[in-house]
C-alpha cells in the first residue's frame, strides 16, 4: 500500500489556501495530464481539502461501474445541481433511477429515427442561409443548431419564435458561466456582485421563465398532445403514488437535458468540421461514403450502418476532445487501488487525459480514425465520451445520432475550410470548445 506521504504521490504546485486550483484554472488540460505521472490515484488539493485524482482506466470503471453505490456524484455535480436543479443529469440515488426510468422512452431507437428527419430538416434549414464564400464562426452555428435541436426534440411545436430567441439568448451566457462557478471551491465567489455573475444569476432567471411559460401553455393544452419529452413529463405517474411529475422537477429535468443535449454536441461538431478542415483526404473519404449511403430514397437512419468510416471519425472527435473533468464522492471511507480514500473525500478523473494517454493510445495527439478499426482497437476500458454505468448520459445515441446526421447533411453540400489565420486553442468549460473557429464556406 502506497501511503498518502509518499512524496511522488501528490504534484507540484499546490498553493497556500487554495491549493490546485490556481493550476485546474490556469493551465487545465496540462494539469489533467500531468497529474497522471503522480500514479493510478494522485493525491490534489481543492482548496484546503485534499482530494483523488484517479488516473487508471481500469479504477475509474470500478468507480463508476462496480462500485458505484459507494460513491455520489461529487462537488462538481452538487455545485451545478444548485444553480440549474435536481434533473436526471445532476441528480443521485433513488430520484435519479425513477428520472432516467421515466426519460428512457424518449431515447429509444425508434424515437431517435424520428428525430434523425428533423436533425436533417433543422441542418438544411441552416445551411440555407449560407454563401460561398462566406466565413462563418462554426462553433456559433453549431452551438445554435444543437440548441435548435434539443429544444424541438423536447419541446416539439408549442414554443414559438419568441421563446425560441429568448432560449437561444440566454442559454449560452448560463453555459458560459456554469462550469467556472461548479469548480470553485469556495461557492461565495459566485455570489459577488460582479457584472459576469449579474448576467449568470438574469440568465438563470429568465431560462427558468422561458420553461415555466412552456409547461403551462402546454398543461393548457392538455399535457400529452405532442410526442415529445415535455409530454412525457407532463403525463408520466410515480409508480407507486401514482403522483404526476411536479413543475419545479419538469423544469429541473429540462435545463438539465438541455445543457446535455446542447454542451458536448455542439463542441463535438465543431471539432469534427475543424478536423474535416485540416485533412482533406479524410474528408474524400466520409464525402464519398456519405454520397453513396444517401444515393437511395431512404433515411439516413435506415442507412447510418453503412457510414463505418464516419462513425470512426467522430469516435476519434469524441477521443480528442473528451470532457476534462467528472468528480465523485467517497460516501465512506474505502481502498481504491493502492490507496486509502477517506469518507467525503472528493474523487476526480478526466476522460479528456485518459484519452491522450499514449500508454492507451499509441502517438495520441495524432489525429487517426483507423486507429478504430476492430483489429487496432487496444483497450476499451479507456473510452469514457458518455461515461459508463448507472450514470452514463441518456442521451449518448441520441448525440451520435445528431453528429452523423449534421455531418452527412452538411457534407451533401458544402465544404468548410478553416480561416488559415486563426489561432484556435482548447478551451475547457463543461466540454472543451474551441476558442474561436472561423472557416469558409465552399460548395462541393
Amino acid at each position: 500500500m502506497v501511503t498518502l506521504s509518499s512524496p511522488r504521490f501528490s504534484p507540484p504546485g499546490r498553493f497556500p489556501l487554495v491549493g490546485h486550483v490556481p493550476s485546474l484554472v490556469r493551465r487545465p488540460l496540462q494539469f489533467v495530464q500531468e497529474v497522471r505521472a503522480y500514479g493510478s490515484v494522485a493525491k490534489i488539493y481543492i482548496g484546503v481539502k485534499p482530494a483523488f485524482f484517479v488516473n487508471d482506466p481500469e479504477l475509474i470503471r470500478s468507480v463508476l461501474v462496480t462500485r458505484a453505490k459507494e460513491f455520489d456524484k461529487g462537488p462538481l455535480f452538487a455545485n451545478a445541481r444548485a444553480m440549474v436543479g435536481n434533473g436526471v443529469a445532476t441528480s443521485e440515488g433513488e430520484l435519479h433511477r425513477r428520472q432516467r426510468r421515466m426519460i428512457q422512452p424518449a431515447f429509444n431507437r425508434s424515437r431517435i429515427a424520428l428525430y434523425s428527419q428533423l436533425m436533417s430538416e433543422l441542418t438544411t434549414a441552416r445551411m440555407e442561409t449560407w454563401r460561398a464564400g462566406q466565413v462563418l464562426a462554426m462553433d456559433v452555428e453549431m452551438a445554435d443548431l444543437a440548441l435548435a435541436v434539443t429544444a424541438r426534440t423536447m419541446f416539439s411545436s408549442s414554443t414559438d419564435e419568441e421563446s425560441h430567441a429568448e432560449v437561444r439568448r440566454w442559454f449560452p451566457i448560463m453555459m458560459k458561466g456554469l462550469f467556472r462557478r461548479a469548480i470553485l471551491p469556495a461557492a461565495f465567489l459566485g455570489r459577488l456582485p460582479t457584472p459576469g455573475n449579474r448576467k449568470f444569476n438574469q440568465s438563470l432567471v429568465r431560462l427558468q421563465q422561458v420553461f415555466s411559460d412552456i409547461v403551462a401553455a402546454r398543461r393548457r393544452e392538455g399535457g400529452g398532445t405532442h410526442d415529445d419529452l415535455l409530454s412525457l413529463l407532463l403525463t408520466a405517474r410515480d409508480p407507486e403514488t401514482g403522483e404526476a411529475v411536479p413543475d419545479q422537477e419538469i423544469h429541473d429535468e429540462i435545463m438539465t437535458v438541455m445543457i446535455g443535449g446542447v454542451e458536448n454536441t455542439a463542441a463535438a461538431l465543431s471539432w469534427a468540421f475543424y478536423e474535416l478542415g485540416r485533412h482533406p483526404e479524410i474528408e474524400a473519404r466520409i464525402h464519398a461514403e456519405v454520397d453513396a449511403a444517401r444515393a437511395g430514397q431512404a433515411s439516413l437512419s435506415e442507412e447510418a450502418h453503412k457510414l463505418e468510416y464516419t462513425a470512426r471519425f467522430l469516435k476519434e472527435v469524441l477521443r480528442l476532445y473528451a470532457p476534462w473533468l467528472i468528480t465523485r464522492r467517497a460516501i465512506s471511507g474505502l481502498e481504491l487501488g493502492d490507496a486509502r480514500i477517506p469518507a467525503g473525500s472528493s474523487l476526480y478523473y478526466s476522460p479528456y487525459a485518459l484519452h491522450h494517454d499514449p500508454l492507451h493510445y499509441p502517438d495520441p495527439a495524432r489525429f487517426d480514425p483507423d486507429r478504430w478499426l476492430p483489429d487496432r482497437v487496444q483497450q476499451k476500458s479507456a473510452f469514457l465520451p458518455f461515461g459508463v454505468g448507472v450514470h452514463q448520459c441518456i442521451g449518448d445515441s441520441f448525440a451520435i445520432m445528431e453528429m452523423l446526421t449534421v455531418m452527412a447533411t452538411v457534407a451533401g453540400r458544402w465544404r468548410l475550410r478553416p480561416v488559415a489565420a486563426a489561432q484556435v486553442r482548447e478551451v475547457p468549460a463543461g466540454a472543451v470548445h474551441p476558442s474561436e473557429l472561423p472557416m469558409e464556406v465552399q460548395p462541393r
